[in-house]
């Protein structure tokens, strides 16, 4: 095998000889010029020892085209591994011997009603049943999609499949194409980048003005967690004063009345306040959000004041949602949030302190219906 630099003319006067040879190009790795005695030229790319593709012959590749198709076989060895180029076809199988082989045992294992799911995905889509799987591509699925909505709900009554209807069927389709891809029956999902099919109008999302926000937070009573506001104004204290601050701080939520928290406060200051002037300007700046559970009798003071209960069941929500990407339809969410709000139910094993107390005075101030 010899190596140099191919240019044009030395492929275009590459002469044959009694038996075949190669010659390597010194500009990209692993292109090779392949002479037949017939005089039949080609390209060649290695990648390993014993690892090699035919690329094209000369007459359909230029040389340029072919060390442009070489540098990408390399990039993706030494990206991956192995070439697409070297990957072995998937198989070319129906979408009924899909179902058929390898969907349904997996489904009937795995899936509630799975043969009422498969018969009513043969029955939606007929065409798609005798069809190679790699022939269903999104311009397959628009067509279905048009004529699925023209189809009547029943045969015996008025009304056409509503696209609620329809976005169902095709998610069930979306998801047995997914299952095709990852078990190799397919290289790649031909309907992945379809789009969602709209059940609804979307609704215009406006937000508030300034205005508006004002007006709605004024009809609302807005408690700050008292808890939050003691842990922030200690952080701007020393390790050595700390437990100090916190017994001055206490006084100011414990109080009994608005009157004696503000003393309390002014009690702190002249304490506190030409060490860690911050802190009591947080407070005054803040002290209408932070003293609206004086207006409550004192039995159900400790639950309004802090939020950490609604801040745990908001974060285990968001630990259920956060690695699902998207959602069928707004019952889907609805659903999924249920479930997570009785599981996160099942945990609230400790009694809240002096909670009878707490719901007799709830009944008392809004009603026993609230």
């Amino acid at each position: 095998m010899s190596v140099t630099a191919l240019t044009k003319r030395l492929v275009a006067t590459a002469q044959p000889k009694d038996r075949a040879y190669e010659l390597r190009d010194t500009q990209v790795r692993g292109l090779l010029l392949r002479v037949q005695p017939s005089g039949h030229k080609a390209w060649v790319v290695t990648w390993e020892h014993g690892k090699r593709r035919t690329l094209g012959s000369t007459g359909h590749l230029t040389l340029d085209e072919a060390r442009e198709i070489a540098r990408k076989i390399i990039a993706e060895y030494i990206q991956t591994g192995l070439p697409s180029i070297a990957k072995p076809a998937a198989p070319k199988i129906t979408l009924a011997e899909f179902l058929r082989d390898q969907y349904r045992p997996w489904a009937c294992s795995e899936l509630k009603g799975a043969d009422k799911y498969i018969s009513r995905l043969e029955r939606v889509f007929p065409t798609a049943v005798d069809m190679p799987m790699s022939d269903i591509n999104s311009a397959w699925v628009e067509r279905w999609w048009m004529e699925r909505l023209q189809t009547k709900a029943r045969p015996d009554r008025e009304g056409l499949i509503t696209k609620a209807t329809a976005w169902r069927d095709l998610a069930s389709f979306r998801a047995v194409i997914a299952k095709a891809v990852k078990w190799g029956m397919l290289e790649q999902n031909p309907i992945q980048q379809l789009r969602m099919k709209a059940a609804k109008p979307r609704s215009v999302v406006r937000f508030l003005s300034a205005a508006e926000e004002q007006r709605l937070r004024d009809a609302l009573t807005v408690q700050l967690c008292v808890v939050h506001m003691v842990r922030n104004s200690l952080d701007f204290v020393s390790w050595k004063s700390r437990k100090d601050v916190a017994l001055d701080l206490r006084p100011i939520y414990t109080a009994t009345t608005l009157e004696a928290a503000t003393q309390a406060l002014a009690d702190f200051e002249t304490k506190w306040g030409d060490d860690y002037p911050t802190i009591g300007q947080a407070w005054r700046r803040n002290w209408a959000q932070l003293t609206l559970f004086f207006d409550f009798p004192k039995e159900i003071r400790k639950i309004i004041y802090t939020t950490n209960t609604i801040e745990s069941v908001n974060m285990s929500l968001r630990r259920v949602m956060r690695y699902r990407g998207s959602f069928q339809n707004d019952e889907s969410l609805v659903k999924l949030l249920y479930l997570a709000l009785r599981n996160i139910s099942r945990r609230w094993s400790l009694p809240v302190h002096d909670w009878k107390a707490a719901l007799n005075r709830f009944a008392i101030q809004f009603g026993p219906d609230e």
